[in-house]
């Protein structure tokens, strides 16, 4: 009889399979297709910023690993994936517990069972149950926060890595500030000496009181520019303290942009670009753990096994003395099948089947967006370095005409604004080159953080992680 009751457990268990629903593939158009070189594979360093070979942004940027809110936060949000990963492995394992009732008993029924006196009962059992997840409910719960865990895993890395970039473009922004003020100081000196000349000049009626208005003008225009890149500079300071916890007057840095080695980089896309992003990764496990779940949400229609085994006994005692023990125990097996839910489970495995396209269409448009970083950040560098070129031939020419310009208000050829126009076009081309500067080095971090900074999915490993 047992056997038949079990056979026709399966058959019924095999009739309902046959209503849950079929998980759809995913959409076609959510696919990628990528057309990169395959001999194009160069290993990019994974802590890419000493190639600058800078003392203080390495430090800066390992302070800022330690100290950043951001990163302390995804590493909370790890411990938590962890604890739900915890509590899913569970089901692998029977469910025990134990139970005890204590009873004290005194009423006029006593003597019928033979005691005159009040009456203790304890009945303490042993019970046990554990599910066979014949369907795979349990293990795809399983799967589900094990991918999960791996997504947040490589969503940390993907935070780390992203303020690990933002350190160091603030930085090379404040060493341009740097680089800027400077620049103004000098030329500021500079002025000052012209106007202090020009005064004297004036005085004696050598030039006339317009080029000595002129000089002044361009003495207080240099020194107005001083005062909101100082601000500037000190904003940006504020900015790494809140970065790294470093306080702006113990903060270091190079003395000049000019200091900062330019590594080379890869000119092609790696094939292997989607085991070197953070993001990627963590979309690519996002879409499994949503797989996951949507086979999960299919199992909930099909019946549950579960087998049920308690040990016990139930003890009475009297206060005489008069005791009596009575073994119990049960075995026996439950099925639990869904007749009707009012659309629930329907409900539950559309949701899912949704949020598994979402996943798909989400890693499809990071994919697309990391090859479109990678290619900004190309053609930044390639742009930049043919600027640069040009810049520093405009900034030759520009320096000549200013030799002209002094020489031709000397000789009595031209006023003094002509010196002034020359000296402003230098200063502006000046500035110009400190910025073409920084935003090459900007634009080669940019590319550093574009091709994952030598991130490799093969790292996002779970203590004793079995897919069960």
């Amino acid at each position: 009889m047992p056997t038949r009751r079990i056979i026709m457990a399966f058959a019924i268990g095999i009739l309902l399979s046959s209503c849950a629903p079929k998980i759809p593939e995913i959409p076609k158009d959510a696919g990628v297709v990528m057309d990169l070189p395959l001999n194009a594979n160069e290993k990019i360093n994974k802590d890419w910023w000493q190639n600058f070979n800078d003392n203080d942004l390495m430090f800066l940027i390992e302070k800022a690993r330690d100290y950043n809110s951001d990163v302390q936060i995804s590493k909370t949000h790890i411990q938590e994936a962890l604890a739900a990963l915890k509590v899913a492995r569970s089901t692998l394992f029977p469910s025990v517990s134990l139970s005890a009732n204590p009873q004290y008993t005194q009423n006029t029924l006593t003597p019928l069972f033979g005691f005159k006196a009040p009456v203790g009962a304890l009945d303490p059992a042993l019970n046990i149950s554990y599910d066979f997840d014949f369907f795979g409910k349990n293990a795809n719960e399983r799967k589900s926060k094990l991918y999960q865990t791996q997504a947040i895993i490589a969503q940390t890395y993907a935070t780390q890595l992203n303020i690990d970039s933002i350190v160091a473009s603030t930085y090379i922004n404040l060493l341009a500030l740097k680089d800027h003020l400077k620049l103004l100081q000098d030329t500021l000196k500079t002025r000052k000496i012209q106007l202090e000349i020009s005064t004297d000049k004036a005085s004696v009626g050598y030039t006339s009181g317009y080029d000595n208005q002129q000089a002044k003008i361009q003495y207080e225009a240099t020194k107005s520019q001083i005062a909101p890149v100082q601000l500037a500079i000190i904003k940006t300071q504020n900015a790494l303290e809140e970065l790294t916890g470093v306080r702006s007057k113990d903060l270091k840095t190079a003395q000049s942009l000019a200091l900062i080695n330019q590594p080379s980089l890869p000119k092609d896309i790696p094939s292997s670009i989607l085991r070197h992003r953070p993001d990627i990764a963590y979309a690519e496990f996002a879409l499994a753990a949503s797989s996951a779940t949507l086979a999960k949400a299919r199992a909930n229609f099909l019946p549950s096994f579960n087998l049920i085994a308690n040990i016990g006994a139930f003890m009475v005692t009297s206060f005489t003395g008069v005791s009596a023990i009575i073994p119990v125990g049960a075995l026996g097996t439950s099925i639990l099948a869904p007749i009707f839910e009012g659309g629930r489970l329907k409900g539950e495995f559309a949701i899912a089947n949704a949020k598994r396209d979402e996943a798909a269409y989400t890693y499809k448009k990071i994919v697309l967006n990391a090859l479109k970083e990678i290619r900004d950040a190309q053609a930044s560098i390639e742009w930049t370095k043919k600027q640069q070129t040009s810049l520093d031939n405009e900034y030759q020419a520009a320096r000549k005409t200013l030799e002209y310009a002094k020489d031709r208000y000397e000789s009595g050829y031209s006023s003094y604004l002509e010196v002034v126009d020359a000296e402003r076009s230098l200063l502006e081309l000046e500035v110009e080159i400190i910025d073409l500067k920084a935003t090459y080095i900007q634009s080669l971090i940019n590319l550093y953080h574009a091709l994952g900074s030598g991130f490799d999915t093969a790292r996002v490993k779970i203590p004793n992680s079995k897919k069960k």
